[in-house]
């Protein structure tokens, strides 16, 4: 279940730094 939610974080954090630069606190969360 773990690995899941991980991908979702992973595959947002990557789009988002593609898109739109995020603060260090959502990245770092």
């Amino acid at each position: 279940m773990s690995e899941q939610p991980l991908a979702w974080v992973t595959l947002t954090s990557y789009r988002n730094v593609a898109g739109r630069p995020q603060p260090a606190e959502l990245i770092a969360d």
